[in-house]
């Protein structure tokens, strides 16, 4: 089943409602797959993107791909 899709300046405006940072997610991949009509709230998703310290990365990755020697 497709959720609902009703273009981009929807996306945008869902993504505003949502409280989300328009430069950290993809208006594209605003996803509402169900609408919650007997309840208050319903759940939308999106692919979040960040930019991050590579250090830090590898750092992260190393403390769990070999935890004994981080």
């Amino acid at each position: 089943m497709v959720g609902l899709n009703l273009g981009a300046e929807f996306n945008a405006a869902l993504a505003a409602l949502a409280g989300w940072d328009p430069d950290t997610i993809d208006p594209a991949s605003v996803d509402v797959p169900f609408v919650n009509l007997s309840g208050d709230t319903t759940t939308v998703r999106a692919t979040v993107t960040a930019t991050i310290p590579t250090a830090a990365l590898t750092q992260l990755i190393a403390e769990h791909v070999h935890p004994d020697t981080a």
